[in-house]
């Protein structure tokens, strides 16, 4: 990649579109960042040297998408929708052209209405002019009744011409042909004179002169601020204030329009040793025969690439050292060296193209996205014929009191803000607020009282600028599109502490569902997941038939009605100045969409609570919580905000079918009558049975129904029944029919097959701590994940798991592939897959025990827990089971019973690192 850079540097042409062919995807995705460029690869990869990368510069309006393709992989770029590219590559393994040739007469034949057609890649079919291959003629014979031909015969490889350039068009064009030492074929490139619209790139920065900043804080006068009476008129000054200040110290600094892409570790020595490597490459092609010319470039090149690859690590080297003790910043470097900092693909601009215009786009994609939730809520409410009265809880005795906040309070959560976030419509960063704490608190606390005592909240903390983030799909269609919104920081200040508020109240009150996991504190996914399979688990060893559904509720956040949640807010005992408070908060919210340069009208919000808040996820809690008072039929359910699972069990297929039904009607209604859409395409349901158990394996063809008719037809019934399937995805762990988590490990050992790239690039620049530190943070975190669920799995199922965690930790160590197992991991200091379950479990189960520092116990035998007794060899591997025995078993040996959670899990690690393979699995005996 270094090599690459430096060549497109040296062209000195900011190149609009990069087509890289034979690119190994199969071993993996992690594709190297180009600055200034968007990436997109082909996923449709047989063998192990396909695969197509197409780098697009960040300014060009295109789309991209991977059609079907028999024998080859392609991408297919199309640009104002009268300019299309295909990047092909066929490999050289399939000698009959059958295939190819009638999946690029397909695509051909569709876009055959194009002005300019460009035919770019590897195609692995001699077109020079002294071949004679039929696949050849039938080639261009194809090429020409589309109206294509050659834009070049040049030799590409030795003397064959196998990457090609082939067009369509009635605009000049130029193909070159250049040396190169990158691969072992040459470089081709097109230059078609076209106007092509890009986005407008920002040619400015704001600079900041900090020290005149600081004294410029230190002078600032709040007085008026106290003088007011109205929050909103108290905000817009403070605002003003700091604004204006920040202004008068901030200056606009011109960029060049082409940034730099050469590394700061490319010196000219290092341009001047690769000019030279390439020089002798010319030569060495003009004299095939030469043996010293061709031995003096090969010795050259393995020079000049040993040189840079030292040269690089010696710089990463000298940033990790510069970095110090700064986690932050090491992680900084670390993710640079390994490409992790680029984040998210950006391609939001591609939605600009939509209308005729970027400003018209842009005002479509913001009214989309403000009116989704109302267009969804309004098709509710007509199918009911008017808005429902929603089902609430009943009222509660208590009422909610907002206490005024202090100093103290403000300054810690101003301190507790993220640095380097984006700014919201004021333009006021957290850093500079933190940095200047002492000069904005007392303003800022009172400003806070005045919100909590008046009841008002001010409009202009309500403006939300909305960053569409793609999600995949077509990049044109802007529901492709989630979008974050970026409020202001002062506003984040003030939510902060009417959430306290809030949550303080509701949970000391004990007004929120027990089903509800999510955005709790003390609650996580890991819990929500547990309370789902520990139910299946029990009922079925009960001998129980289980069904569960897996609801999908559409943008569940947006379509929150206003009027609905401050009705259940009422109910709970939220009343007086708090409810003023919260109504005055969700009324006039106004947002805007920023892509790129362009900024979209202001748009009124009226549903839903606010994208990217802190209370939001709060106020989404109360809006939901209604559904744990609903009474299911032998059921439960589980929720995680809007991610909801309803499980029923009964005696026979035909009884959970008809609880099953009853309940999810009962759901369904709720979800109308509070103006919520149910996913129908997206909500599946799952029969689970015990493998090998035909009594419980052989459900009926019974269906589970969407209602949406008045009354449910006792006959037949026009509603869509669900999807029956046999894995879900809930809270990013894969459950199955059988709870045998197969889909589930293979996804994890995949993904983390993935990461071995990055120990292979930093083990060279770390020191074995720091090492250690990314494997935690990468690997570890990942294998523990929810592994109390899955990790009960028998062994021959983790053993694949266990191999690939093996592997990286040879790559991060530099040890052989023959490595023994025992001293990889003492000298590593990790635990096994296996160890970690057990760790994993003990700690949640010591997490579900009373705390207790003072030892006494009578019984000669004492057992911590009381273990749920199961019946089947299955059901033992899960935690409703294993937590109990493995408590039990351990405590005997290892004392932990008395000791807090941070010291059990110190002496449970260095009690299981001592462990060798049999004995770790001796203690798992309940299970084998």
């Amino acid at each position: 990649m270094p090599g690459f850079i430096t060549t497109l540097a040296r062209t000195n042409i900011d190149w609009d579109i990069l087509v890289l062919t034979e690119c190994w995807l199969p071993n993996t995705h992690n594709i190297p960042d180009l600055p200034g460029y968007n990436y997109f690869f082909t996923t449709n990869n047989l063998t192990q040297n396909e695969g197509v990368v197409v780098y697009v510069h960040k300014n060009l309006q295109c789309t991209v998408v991977e059609p079907p393709f028999l024998d080859a992989n392609c991408l297919q770029v199309t640009i104002n929708n009268n300019t299309s590219l295909l990047a092909l590559y066929r490999p050289p393994g399939y000698r009959d052209a059958t295939n190819f040739l009638a999946s690029l007469n397909d695509i051909l034949t569709r876009i055959d209405h194009f002005s300019d057609i460009v035919v770019a890649g590897d195609i692995n079919i001699n077109i020079h002019e002294q071949c004679q291959d039929l696949v050849k003629h039938n080639y261009l014979n194809l090429l020409a009744s589309h109206g294509l031909l050659p834009a070049h015969s040049l030799p590409t490889r030795q003397n064959a011409c196998l990457d090609h350039i082939i067009l369509k068009t009635r605009k000049p064009a130029t193909t070159l042909v250049a040396n190169s030492s990158l691969t072992d074929h040459d470089t081709v490139l097109l230059y078609l004179s076209t106007r092509i619209s890009k986005i407008k790139t920002k040619k400015f920065v704001n600079r900041i002169n900090y020290e005149q900043l600081d004294a410029d804080f230190k002078r600032l006068d709040f007085s008026e601020v106290y003088k007011m009476l109205d929050p909103n008129d108290a905000a817009e000054i403070m605002i003003n204030l700091i604004k204006n200040t920040i202004d008068l110290n901030s200056k606009i600094v011109k960029i060049p329009n082409r940034k730099q892409t050469i590394k700061p570790w490319i010196t000219p020595g290092l341009l001047r040793c690769i000019r030279h490597r390439d020089k002798l490459n010319k030569k060495s092609k003009l004299a095939p025969n030469n043996d010293i010319i061709k031995l003096t470039f090969k010795r050259y090149k393995n020079y000049c690439n040993k040189l840079l690859k030292t040269i690089k690590m010696d710089y990463e080297k000298k940033q990790v050292e510069k970095a110090g003790n700064d986690t932050k910043q090491v992680w900084s470097v670390i993710n640079n060296m390994t490409g992790r900092s680029k984040g998210k693909v950006n391609v939001s601009t591609r939605v600009l193209t939509t209308l005729t215009s970027p400003e018209a786009s842009i005002n479509f994609v913001n009214d989309y996205f403000s009116n989704i939730g109302k267009h969804l809520a309004e098709k509710n409410m007509t199918a009911q014929s008017g808005p429902a009265k929603p089902i609430t809880a009943n009222n509660s005795p208590h009422s909610m009191v907002l206490l005024p906040a202090d100093e103290g309070e403000v300054a810690r959560i101003l301190r507790s803000l993220r640095d380097g976030c984006s700014t919201g419509v004021d333009g006021i960063s957290s850093g500079i607020l933190k940095k200047h704490e002492l000069a904005v608190v007392s303003p800022l606390t009172y400003i806070c009282n005045l919100v909590l005592s008046t009841g008002k909240f001010p409009k202009a903390f309500k403006k939300a600028i909305i960053h569409p983030i793609f999600k995949g799909g077509d990049g044109s269609r802007v529901n492709n599109y989630r979008p974050i919104a970026v409020l202001p920081v002062l506003s984040k200040i003030i939510e902060r502490i009417m959430n306290n508020r809030l949550i303080t109240y509701l949970e000391g009150n004990q007004l929120l569902s027990s089903i509800q996991f999510g955005f709790r504190a003390g609650k996580s996914t890991s819990d929500a997941v547990h309370e789902l399979t520990d139910y299946i688990v029990t009922e079925m060893d009960g001998g129980q038939k289980v069904l569960g559904i897996f609801l999908d509720i559409a943008k569940a956040f947006d379509t929150v009605s206003v009027p609905n949640l401050m009705s259940k807010m009422e109910s709970l005992g939220i009343r007086g100045v708090p409810l003023d408070l919260f109504k005055d908060y969700l009324s006039e919210r106004t947002q805007r969409v920023r892509i790129g340069d362009y900024l979209s009208d202001e748009r009124v919000l009226t549903y839903g609570t606010p994208q990217g808040s802190v209370i939001g996820p709060t106020l989404f809690l109360i809006y939901v919580n209604d559904i744990g008072m609903l009474t299911l039929p032998k059921g439960r359910a589980v929720m995680f905000a809007d991610d909801t699972a309803l499980v029923f069990s009964g005696n026979t297929w035909s009884e959970v079918y008809e609880r099953a039904q009853s309940g999810f009607n009962i759901v369904s209604k709720w979800l109308r009558s509070n103006l919520l859409t149910l996913n129908n395409d997206k909500t599946h349901y799952i029969t689970f049975s015990l493998k090998g158990n035909p009594s419980t394996s052989n459900a009926p063809p019974y269906t589970i129904l969407a209602h949406t008719c008045p009354e449910p037809h006792r006959g037949q019934c026009p509603c869509t029944p669900l999807h029956k399937a046999h894995t879900v995805k809930y809270l990013g762990v894969i459950i199955d029919k059988n709870l045998g988590f197969h889909e589930h490990i293979d996804a994890l050992n995949s993904r983390l097959r993935k990461l071995m790239y990055i120990f292979k690039t930093i083990r060279c620049v770390l020191d074995t701590q720091r090492l250690k530190a990314v494997y935690f943070a990468l690997v570890q975190s990942v294998l523990t994940y929810c592994i109390t669920i899955w990790g009960g799995a028998p062994k021959i199922r983790l053993i694949d798991l266990e191999r690939t965690q093996r592997a990286i930790l040879k790559v991060a160590l530099c040890k052989p592939y023959r490595f023994p197992t025992a001293l990889l991991y003492r000298e590593a200091e990790v635990l096994t897959v296996r160890q970690l379950f057990i760790l994993y479990t003990l700690l949640k189960q010591h997490s579900l025990l009373v705390y207790n520092q003072t030892p006494s116990s009578v019984k000669r035998r004492f057992n911590p827990v009381q273990r749920l007794k199961l019946l089947t060899k299955h059901s033992k591997r899960f935690f409703c089971h294993m937590g109990g025995f493995l408590y039990n078993k351990v405590n005997r040996v290892v004392p932990i019973f008395h000791l807090t959670k941070a010291m059990s899990k110190r002496t449970l690690t260095n009690y299981l690192k001592g462990l060798n393979y049999d004995d770790t699995e001796a203690m798992l005996s309940v299970i084998v």
